[in-house]
């Protein structure tokens, strides 16, 4: 038996183009990420996910794409990081993009959009959020 490390394809450190797939995701990841941050929104990078909000409704730029298989000892983990970077910030519906087959998701309030599909076919979990005053909250 070998100390050795086998690769599983989603290292952080691989390089993007290591795959067509890991070069979409990536790229996926970019196109929310980019505009985003340019009108001033928010963007948060990890190893598992990447996430956008740019802080009021606006469809595919309140996103994040996982970059990776969702780890089935830690899906509870990055789910509750993904939720967490989208809860109390904007308004609007908030997409979760998965290359992958999910567990069902509707328990921790995401929904199954069926009329919107990934390019690859597989369909787009959303999470409804509340919707705030542009001006932010009264009081």
């Amino acid at each position: 038996m070998t100390d050795e490390h086998l690769t599983d394809g989603w290292e952080p450190d691989l390089p993007v183009a290591d795959t067509l797939l890991r070069r979409f995701l990536f790229n996926l990841a970019a196109f929310h990420e980019t505009p985003v941050a340019s009108a001033g929104g928010r963007v948060l990078r990890r190893d598992d996910f990447a996430a956008a909000d740019l802080g009021r409704p606006a469809a595919m730029y309140n996103a994040a794409t996982l970059l990776r298989p969702l780890p089935v000892d830690r899906a509870t983990e990055t789910l509750d990081a993904v939720e967490g970077f989208f809860d109390g910030h904007g308004s609007g519906e908030a997409y979760l993009w998965s290359a992958w087959p999910t567990p069902d998701l509707r328990p921790r309030g995401w929904v199954l959009e069926a009329t919107r599909r990934c390019c690859c076919g597989r369909r787009v979990a959303r999470r409804p959020r509340r919707s705030r005053p542009a001006c932010g909250p009264s009081g």
